[in-house]
């Protein structure tokens, strides 16, 4: 349990697929849209595709991401909620060493203005940053759209500039070190986990979006794909249904729990004024008081304060 591990998604992916065949993964082909057949005649589920091709199944398990086509489909209602935080980020190119004290593990800045920085190693010499703030949903929406454009793509890289005056280096040259195609911008949303009902199982972010702040987006998925297969291949469930069931069983609370305590480290890590600084000067008491000194206490910390200072109320809202 000791040290975690970070690496890109594009670095697992392809240790992954080192364990598939290839002739098992098709690629290019988007969901569009889901339909549950209810004439009993042949497989109960049919996937439509972008390029219009469709393809029947007996069973779906929906793992295409916060912006499921599948769970739109069959659960429309179900949408994910925007937080109120907007985040900004990118992944520093290759730099030989780190600036320190990049290279020395995770480490969280928020400044009193309500701006949040979080630095953290990939791999071994590239770095993922995020500057994160409270804004409205209609400016979070559009920041990436003009960063992909080339007439508005500085207006977004200045507001970013300005937001992260606050911080001093290394965030100047990881911000310099970033290539265009290495940076994004996203609105933070998230969604409570919902009953599945067979023959269209979501697990990850299709059934329970969260934020950064949570730690845990990948590593949930992990799980919901490990304990869905157990339960489908447990033999004591005798019908898919049973299966289903106890897989929410396991996934809900787990991935309720780990929605709350994002919720209450995302709110009080913009905090802006004095209850900022109140804030900062209670967990450097703690720390002291405790022994506190890896980045994990540090989380517990702001975590636990975060309840203290009415956080919670957010999570309540979700």
């Amino acid at each position: 349990m000791g040290a975690k591990l970070r690496i890109s998604r594009a670095t697992l992916r392809t240790k992954l697929l080192e364990h598939f065949p290839r002739s098992s993964i098709t690629y290019g082909k988007a969901c569009a849209a889901v339909n549950v057949l209810t004439d009993g005649e042949g497989p109960p589920v049919r996937i439509t595709f972008q390029d219009g091709s469709s393809q029947a199944c007996d069973i779906l398990v929906a793992a295409d991401g916060i912006h499921s086509k599948a769970r739109a489909s069959i659960l429309p209602l179900e949408k994910p909620k925007y937080t109120g935080v907007m985040m900004f980020a990118g992944r520093s190119d290759v730099m030989d060493p780190l600036p320190r004290p990049t290279g020395e593990g995770q480490w969280m800045v928020p400044a009193p203005t309500g701006t949040f920085l979080f630095v953290s190693p990939l791999e071994q010499h590239r770095v993922h940053w995020s500057v994160s703030w409270q804004a409205p949903l209609p400016l979070a929406a559009q920041l990436n759209v003009k960063l992909k454009d080339p007439s508005t793509a500085q207006e977004v890289l200045d507001l970013v500039t300005s937001k992260a005056a606050p911080f001093g280096e290394p965030f100047p040259t990881l911000f310099r070190n970033t290539a265009m195609s290495g940076l994004y911008a996203t609105p933070l949303m998230e969604k409570l986990p919902h009953p599945n009902t067979a023959p269209v199982i979501c697990i990850g972010d299709c059934l329970h979006p969260m934020t950064p702040f949570s730690g845990n987006g990948a590593n949930m998925a992990f799980c919901d794909a490990w304990q869905l297969a157990q339960q489908l291949m447990d033999p004591s469930h005798a019908t898919l249904d049973e299966a289903v069931i106890a897989f929410d069983a396991e996934a809900g609370p787990r991935s309720t729990q780990a929605l709350s305590r994002g919720t209450h480290l995302m709110s009080l890590c913009h905090q802006q004024g004095i209850r900022h600084w109140l804030i900062r000067g209670l967990i450097c008491i703690v720390r002291v008081i405790m022994g506190a000194s890896s980045f994990g206490d540090t989380v517990k910390l702001w975590r636990f304060l975060g309840r203290l200072f009415g956080a919670h109320k957010n999570a309540e809202k979700l």
